[in-house]
């Protein structure tokens, strides 16, 4: 993972869209990721539980079957959560080969936990998916991949077969200071173009994995809801998912304006910190769940969907639109942007050596910027 350029990305989430705001356009993980990434299910009961227990410890003997035991010192005692080394002495090595669903539950659930610690960072969420999501369709911030590692195929049980982010299983580390490059990182997203993205990393629309060799059947399986608007839910957590605002990385017709929805600033207020009282998180998000449900039952009752593929001039009036009516950088301008006497056209951005050699990872120093600007000066 790199902190620093992930930091940089997350400054771009606008919670009004919820997508992150680039030049390059509207970007966001979607359902589509969720699956090729993890591999994780789309249909079923959302996970929206009630969280009234007797204390923390009793709490996790109903999730996991066990708990630390009660520390003889008062002054050991935690208020709340297991120590990092009982849950290292019990569960760090894998399940059995022959492991039941349920153990294979419990060790899945003591996994996660350490994402869920409110002393791991700022950011919440699944950080595997943000960061394969980037790695895929970014320049900024991604590692390079090392060589590649066989995977341990268990042909008689395909499940077990790897996920799209088996490519990223082995790269390089970030060792630079994460300061300097989150200032880095920063200026490379002002200045990220269209052109500069991988839009469709997963293949066409109608190919979908076909770059990766054994790739798990999950990952594909449920592809008939990824362009699903619906609420997605979490215990107390509420996100709508907006795939029509992003639907370039699809590799579909973007409209313009992307149709507005209401992202309901109310659930973004909502915390568990804050909310002690509220328990009982399904019958709170009822009318949710009841949506999330009622968007899957029409998802599988309809019939074929017209497919109107990416169009490039379509899209260009989007990013004019888009850029007209956004903040799309965060760094200051050096100068003026009413100085540019006529609008530069995406593509003729695209063709320019400057941009090719930038889109190439090859000189991107400020040296190139001034002697792009020059050049540019006397052809035109």
């Amino acid at each position: 993972m790199n902190p620093s350029a992930l930091t940089a990305l997350v400054d771009r989430w606008r919670p009004e869209t919820h997508t992150f705001h680039l030049r390059a356009g509207e970007m966001a993980p979607t359902l589509q990721d969720v699956s090729m990434i993890l591999g994780l299910p789309i249909q079923g009961e959302p996970l929206c539980m009630n969280t009234a227990s007797d204390g923390w410890r009793e709490q996790m003997a109903a999730l996991i079957g066990m708990a630390p035991p009660v520390p003889a010192n008062l002054k050991e005692r935690a208020p709340a959560g297991a120590p990092f080394a009982w849950i290292r002495t019990n569960f760090a090595q894998p399940p059995p080969e022959d492991a039941n669903e349920d153990t294979i539950r419990t060790y899945t659930r003591v996994y996660l936990w350490t994402g869920s610690r409110t002393g791991s960072g700022g950011i919440g969420g699944c950080m595997l998916l943000l960061s394969i999501w980037s790695w895929d369709r970014l320049s900024v911030g991604h590692p390079r991949v090392l060589n590649e590692r066989p995977w341990p195929h268990h042909h008689e049980n395909l499940d077990r077969e790897p996920t799209w982010a088996y490519l990223w299983d082995n790269v390089s580390e970030m060792t630079s200071d994460p300061k300097i490059m989150y200032r880095q990182y920063t200026a490379e997203l002002d200045t990220l173009t269209a052109e500069q993205v991988e839009w469709e990393p997963y293949g066409s629309y109608y190919h979908i994995g076909a770059g990766m060799a054994d790739l798990n059947h999950k990952c594909t399986e449920e592809a008939r809801f990824w362009r699903m608007r619906c609420p997605l839910i979490c215990m107390w957590l509420v996100e709508h998912h907006q795939p029509h605002r992003v639907m370039r990385q699809f590799g579909l017709y973007q409209e313009c304006p992307p149709q507005w929805q209401d992202t309901d600033k109310e659930l973004h207020r909502l915390d568990r910190q804050r909310q002690r009282k509220i328990t009982n998180w399904p019958v709170h998000h009822s009318g949710h769940v009841a949506a999330f449900l009622q968007c899957l039952e029409a998802t599988r009752n309809a019939g074929p969907v017209e497919i109107v593929p990416h169009d490039l001039a379509a899209f260009n009036n989007y990013l004019e639109w888009f850029h007209e009516n956004t903040r799309i950088d965060l760094v200051k301008h050096a100068y003026a942007e009413d100085i540019l006497d006529d609008p530069i056209e995406f593509d003729e951005v695209a063709q320019s050596q400057h941009d090719t050699f930038a889109r190439r990872g090859r000189s991107t120093s400020i040296a190139s910027e001034m002697n792009f600007v020059v050049m540019d000066s006397l052809t035109n």
